[in-house]
């Protein structure tokens, strides 16, 4: 809808996994917007903006497969495929919901993108990601990086992206703050609903994510520098909130997962976020000796989240 129409923005509808059928009364998540006509110019120039940064993003992700080593060790490579297949994923449905403006497929997925807190989150959180992963080590020397005057042209773009995404993210927190008003509303935890096997599987993977997340957060460094401090807090944000929001998904009816995280309630989707989490996380916990308890339970929840991947892919498609 147009930023002049103060009308509820209703976010995606609700969708459960594989054959489930939602209660009646169950309740669609919804963000109610101010009327934002003054400032509707500004606000589709940060859309715009955002959009182009998603696409950056997914441009890094695809460079990412094309120049990957396929040399290196499977762990490795499982690792890489994890996180340029996110890269791709989450930088499309950016730039297309942004850019296009209501893409009602991408929008089922990812429906916090089309609500200003959570883009504001997720810039904010993909650029402190994105700048040290981007501006790696071999361009940083005696407390100074090079990585834009010595880099390539897709380097630089993502320098500009990662730094322009934590600037865009912060403009549209503060802009929430004291220019705009958006309420948000769903029920997080929803209701009760009853869980199958493949539920019960999906929950063992989830719950190994949460366990990594908290682990990641009880380990941040503070005294590091601000560079590998910004990249520590919004790894571990984003595994918390992969593990946190799928273990709510696996067990319970959802609006608010289901409403601005969809891509954890559908078939296909669902299954290959299990799979990249197992991607990226077994390489992690892959050792010759599990050396204590947590390590254990991490790496058995890492396969089982392969496993759920692979077992959801081949039911969607029958």
């Amino acid at each position: 809808q147009a930023f002049g129409s103060p009308s509820l923005r209703a976010c995606p509808r609700l969708h459960l996994p594989w054959g489930s059928t939602a209660p009646a009364s169950a309740n669609v998540a919804t963000c109610k917007a101010e009327d934002f006509t003054k400032m509707a110019l500004p606000l589709r120039l940060l859309e715009i903006i955002g959009g182009v940064f998603g696409c950056i993003f997914a441009l890094l992700g695809i460079n990412g497969f094309i120049n990957m080593n396929l040399d290196s060790s499977v762990r490795e490579l499982m690792r890489e495929t994890a996180i340029f297949s996110f890269l791709i994923f989450f930088g499309v449905a950016a730039g297309i919901i942004l850019l296009a403006q209501g893409s009602q497929r991408m929008s089922q997925y990812f429906g916090f993108l089309q609500t200003w807190l959570g883009r504001g989150v997720f810039f904010l959180v993909m650029g402190c990601y994105l700048y040290p992963a981007v501006c790696a080590g071999s361009y940083c020397r005696y407390g100074s990086c090079s990585c834009f005057s010595d880099g390539a042209l897709l380097t630089k773009l993502g320098v500009v992206a990662a730094v322009g995404s934590v600037i865009l993210g912060i403009v549209m927190l503060v802009l929430l703050c004291v220019a705009m008003r958006e309420s948000c509303s769903g029920d997080v935890i929803g209701q009760k609903r009853a869980m199958e096997r493949f539920d019960i599987a999906c929950a063992v993977a989830s719950s190994g994510m949460v366990l990594l997340g908290a682990k990641m957060l009880l380990d941040i460094n503070v005294n590091a520098s601000v560079r590998d401090l910004c990249y520590s807090i919004s790894l571990t944000f984003i595994i918390l909130l992969a593990g946190l929001a799928s273990l709510v998904a696996s067990a319970r009816t959802s609006p608010f997962v289901n409403g601005y995280l969809g891509f954890l309630g559908l078939g296909t989707p669902r299954a290959v976020f299990y799979l990249l989490m197992g991607f990226y996380t077994f390489p992690l916990f892959y050792t010759t000796k599990l050396s204590d308890i947590f390590s254990t339970v991490c790496y058995v929840c890492s396969i089982v989240s392969m496993v759920v991947g692979v077992v959801g892919i081949v039911l969607s498609c029958r």
